[in-house]
């Protein structure tokens, strides 16, 4: 009995980390550049194909918007959601992000 217990549990769970608001700011601050405008899909990174992943990259993106540095919209219902740099981002220290 004791060996059937021991076969059932030769299995781990593995998860990986989740990539933190701060640390996606710190991406997003080399990916945007001022006066571009891109597709929100193409902030994601291939591994990032989480509803997670897309959140927390949808929530960094709200933080940059409440300070001014970039705009968000959407021409449609369901469609592409855009991103346009209003202010450089290389002032921007992701540290000091609160919102």
């Amino acid at each position: 009995m004791d060996l059937i217990r021991r076969e059932k549990k030769k299995y781990t769970v593995v998860k990986r980390d989740r990539i933190s608001i701060k640390e996606k700011l710190i991406r997003l601050k080399t990916m945007l550049k001022e006066g571009e405008t891109t597709e929100f899909h193409t902030l994601l990174d291939a591994n990032e194909t989480g509803i997670i992943d897309k959140v927390i990259t949808f929530i960094s993106l709200l933080e940059l918007a409440r300070l001014k540095k970039l705009q968000i919209f959407q021409n449609e219902d369901k469609g592409s959601i855009y991103i346009e740099v209003k202010e450089s981002l290389d002032s921007f220290d992701p540290e000091t992000a609160d919102g």
